[in-house]
């Protein structure tokens, strides 16, 4: 499937599901994204047992409580140079990992974060001509993917190639 396909899926609503074959929590790479998407689209799922089970969103707080979106969030890191998205917290969810958003999030909050995750991708890509796409989830015990200028914290080394 080429990039141009999943970043339309996201923006048609259609979200991110992991394999059935990833029983643990997990880190996501996925392959750079440049030339308007006509490139691959591949992925990487890697367990960890060292991310957290609980979130700690205290990082996060002073963008959530700006926020216009009662769904997502999205800002540049300090550094400027990746982009995250965020899921905004809601009361009795658990959303440490991109496992547990994925599991514990309703349908429509899946939606638009995936809208948003493409939507900023795609800007980000036309700024900087090539990104990539991944949630590492060892810094920060909340969800929140990454679109960087680098494949920074990637594990995948075949993915980290342009």
């Amino acid at each position: 499937m080429l990039w141009s396909e999943i970043l339309a899926n996201w923006e048609n609503g259609i979200v991110l599901k992991y394999p059935k074959n990833v029983k643990g929590k997990f880190q996501w790479n996925t392959s750079v994204l440049k030339n308007d998407g006509k490139v691959a689209y591949l992925q990487t799922f890697r367990t960890n047992n060292k991310l957290a089970q609980r979130q700690n969103k205290k990082d996060f707080q002073e963008y959530f409580k700006n926020s216009q979106n009662k769904y997502v969030v999205s800002f540049p890191n300090l550094n400027k140079d990746t982009m995250l998205v965020v899921p905004m917290p809601v009361r009795g969810k658990n959303y440490a990992t991109l496992r547990d958003f994925i599991d514990n999030a309703s349908e429509i909050q899946q939606q638009e974060f995936w809208k948003k995750v493409a939507e900023v991708a795609k800007k980000f890509m036309n700024e900087k001509g090539k990104v990539w796409i991944s949630v590492h989830g060892l810094g920060v015990d909340y969800t929140h993917v990454r679109i960087s200028t680098s494949p920074k914290y990637y594990f995948d080394n075949e993915l980290k190639k342009d």
